[in-house]
């Protein structure tokens, strides 16, 4: 079996109002958050078509939904298959492995502040290591990429404060070759809009975050009560 490129897949859910974001649009409300997400989703969308890698969207199956293109490099659309996140991410890594690919990528779509030097990093990590961890400071992970046949998602459970923690155990267990990224944040309630505005404030990528922190902030002006 001869191996093919490297490839690295979005994993991301349609931009529905109270679907995505849900911790989120409790504060800010469903259709601010599914529009904040979407915007995500075009940012990172239009990093990867700046890096020139191979990459494609990982997705619950939804064709009503097109999400944005990825270049000229873009592969087909991976749909999600198992009852839980850890079985939905080791079946497309199990999958891709015996199709010959060299190295599997999987990078949420909950940090669009990842640059595509990120993106091309964990790539590139991978011709060495078995395992590359991207950690986020809420104790998972934004990153995860496989070089081999590796069960390393097994007994992992996903949106806990422990995740990457255990997903670095199971690395030690299994013997892996492991190497880290430099760890972020990720947005899931409001107190991490802080974080995603000072990115947005310096990162030329995230022209859709931008926009649409914009037009939350100003939703929440004009909803609040007018001053007495």
């Amino acid at each position: 079996m001869v191996a093919t490129s490297p490839v690295l897949y979005i994993a991301a859910k349609p931009p529905v109002a109270g679907s995505v974001k849900t911790r989120l649009g409790h504060a800010i409300g469903d259709d601010a958050a599914a529009s904040l997400y979407a915007a995500f989703l075009q940012d990172i969308a239009a990093e990867v078509r700046g890096t020139g890698l191979a990459a494609g969207w990982f997705l619950p199956r939804t064709p009503d939904w097109q999400p944005p293109g990825l270049g000229s490099r873009q592969v087909a659309t991976r749909w999600q298959k198992g009852d839980t996140w850890s079985k939905r991410q080791a079946n497309l890594y199990r999958e891709t492995y015996e199709e010959g690919t060299a190295a599997t990528v999987i990078v949420a779509s909950d940090s669009p502040q990842l640059t595509g030097s990120g993106m091309r990093a964990g790539l590139a990590a991978l011709a060495d290591a078995d395992v590359v961890l991207g950690p986020v400071l809420d104790g998972g992970y934004y990153l995860l990429g496989l070089r081999g046949d590796h069960d390393i998602l097994h007994g992992v459970e996903m949106s806990t404060r422990t995740a990457c923690a255990d997903v670095v155990e199971r690395a030690h267990r299994l013997n892996l070759d492991l190497q880290f990224l430099p760890a972020t944040f990720d947005v899931d309630e409001v107190g991490d809009l802080e974080q995603l505005a000072e990115a947005a404030a310096i990162l030329p990528h995230l022209r859709a975050t931008r926009a649409a922190l914009t037009a939350a902030d100003e939703r929440s002006l004009a909803a609040a009560p007018s001053a007495r």
